[in-house]
């Protein structure tokens, strides 16, 4: 918290200072101010939301379980949540500034359309690396204790898999001005996983944990895709993506049966070559005529 304030603070000392060069008529107009304003304040409700996602789960575990049961599961979602800081956070940096821009060209739902079938194939092949390789990770960094929740880790990789696609079927909100969306969207997301965690995690600990995460962010990816179609139509390959998952699920399963009886150093091979394998498969999908998969699919 201390670190986001203190970089919002500098942008701000940073605009004072050139505020300071020029008359502020220059610069401040109230309309503008306002919608920033309203902009703002509409995000409040949707970050305490994302809170609720991504650390309620511990607060239960602590309740129904034990410290160290929470502490191994906090490392495992750490590692499975590799997509955020590698793919979901510099996409979300760029994507907010430029979807408007690219919503004034002529053919603007077909550049929605190659930035969703880009992004989804990139991000797929990050979750099914972190699945595959978090584990070996976990033990070559970690005491064994902290193995005991490595099964969450595909589950947390999958759910922000799921919450990159939010942030692509939020242009619809963005773009036609209904930011009241997210004020419902999120924090009924947040509602759904607090539910399942006060239900899951009692009987089922960490796996419950997860399973409700993985639960909240499909349900708020379907209402957001749901709602942009409606404000903003847009032909996602919806076809072309689900088949990428389902290869990347069978190729998982595949790696699940190698390294059952075998070394670690043996499990890191596997891995990296069953990564290289969906890399190319992923590839060959990439070119394949995502029309077809989504007439099949849908």
């Amino acid at each position: 918290m201390i670190s986001a304030g203190g970089g919002y603070a500098g942008v701000v000392l940073c605009s004072v200072l050139i505020f300071k060069q020029r008359s502020w008529r220059h610069f401040f107009r109230w309309d503008m101010a306002m919608q920033l304003l309203v902009t703002g304040l509409s995000t409040i409700p949707g970050f305490l939301a994302i809170w609720i996602l991504q650390l309620s789960d511990r607060y239960f575990l602590l309740a129904f379980s034990s410290l160290s049961q929470t502490a191994s599961y906090t490392v495992a979602y750490t590692l499975g949540n590799l997509l955020g800081p590698l793919v979901i956070t510099p996409f979300s940096l760029s994507w907010h500034s430029a979807l408007y821009s690219i919503a004034k060209k002529a053919n603007a739902l077909e550049l929605f359309q190659k930035v969703f079938r880009f992004y989804g194939l990139i991000a797929l092949l990050i979750v099914f690396m972190v699945s595959v390789l978090a584990k070996e990770v976990l033990e070559w960094l970690f005491p064994p204790a902290y193995g005991m929740a490595s099964a969450i880790i595909p589950l947390i990789a999958l759910a922000n898999f799921l919450y990159g696609f939010f942030e692509i079927f939020n242009l619809g909100i963005l773009l036609r001005g209904k930011l009241h969306f997210n004020v419902i969207l999120l924090p009924f997301a947040a509602l759904v996983n607090f539910g399942c965690n006060y239900l899951l995690i009692p009987d089922f600990g960490v796996m419950g944990a997860a399973f409700s995460t993985l639960l909240a962010y499909g349900l708020l990816v379907w209402l957001a895709y749901i709602v942009n179609q409606r404000l903003y139509p847009v032909p996602f390959e919806i076809g072309l993506c689900s088949v990428g998952l389902i290869s990347g699920f069978m190729l998982f399963i595949v790696d699940q049966l190698l390294v059952l009886h075998v070394n670690q150093l043996s499990r890191w091979f596997i891995g990296i070559g069953l990564t290289g394998c969906y890399a190319v498969c992923l590839w060959f999908l990439s070119k394949f005529p995502a029309r077809k998969l989504n007439n099949l699919i849908t």
